[in-house]
């Protein structure tokens, strides 16, 4: 199956917020489809009949949709025993990574990470969740905008270097920062303790966004063959590959 993260396109900003949480809407949503199958409207790809939007006997929904409430999924992985995540970048205050289950809401425009927006009201503002509240499904892990202000997704590694294994691996685009958790560590309804790594670039210290020299570090992440991991910018074009991982 193809997955495809699908954002919300600005809608929740231009005061239309109704179109990123609406089943007739793709905006939102992961999305999962048969590359092989042709039973879609258009008898290019596969609806896939278990999608949670596919078995609703409504004509209108979008069956393709595996998953909605999403601002900007950025980056879809999986872990090694079949969990998938999904980093989601924010918009007023919150950067927040997910445990993806089919048929879910993750809440946006209502949700931010574990807080409430409105909107119709201030759009800068957050808000505590209500009492009692089981709406929607939350992030597992979130930062705000004093430690980055969009999250770059990554992985959970399971390569060669002892230090890191077991760690989901990801950075900030905008602040070039890289930070980690434990796996082991994510569980739905609850958030896991994020934490950041030091650089050392060719044996020096240096902070990414210093070393490309950009008010937007414009940082990415991934794994190549091996399980090598690479880091790069779109401001300075170079490619680092990560060796090694100490204690400190």
């Amino acid at each position: 199956m193809i997955y495809l993260g699908i954002g919300d396109g600005g809608s929740a900003e231009a005061r239309y917020p109704q179109l990123c949480d609406a089943p007739t809407q793709i905006r939102s949503s992961i999305i999962r489809i048969d590359p092989a199958g042709r039973n879609s409207k258009n008898g290019k790809y596969g609806i896939v009949a278990a999608n949670a939007w596919a078995k609703d006997a409504d004509q209108n929904t979008l069956g393709e949709v595996y998953a909605r409430g999403f601002r900007n999924p950025n980056k879809i992985t999986w872990a090694a025993d079949g969990t998938m995540l999904a980093s989601d970048i924010g918009y007023t205050m919150v950067e927040e990574l997910n445990i993806v289950k089919p048929g879910l809401d993750y809440g946006w425009p209502e949700r931010e990470g574990t807080f409430v927006l409105n909107f119709a009201g201030k759009k800068s503002a957050i808000y505590n969740l209500p009492a009692r509240d089981h709406k929607y499904t939350y992030a597992v892990a979130q930062y705000d905008h004093d430690e980055g202000n969009a999250i770059s997704g990554g992985f959970v590694y399971e390569g060669k270097i002892a230090q890191l294994k077991g760690k989901y691996i990801f950075g900030d685009i905008v602040k070039g920062r890289m930070f980690y958790l434990e796996y082991k560590d994510l569980k739905l309804g609850q958030q896991a303790q994020i934490k950041e790594f030091d650089l050392q670039f060719n044996g020096l210290p240096n902070k990414f966004i210093d070393l490309v020299k950009n008010p937007k570090a414009d940082m990415r992440l991934d794994l190549g063959e091996n399980n090598t991991i690479y880091i790069w910018a779109k401001t300075d074009g170079k490619i680092w590959e990560v060796k090694d991982c100490i204690a400190n």
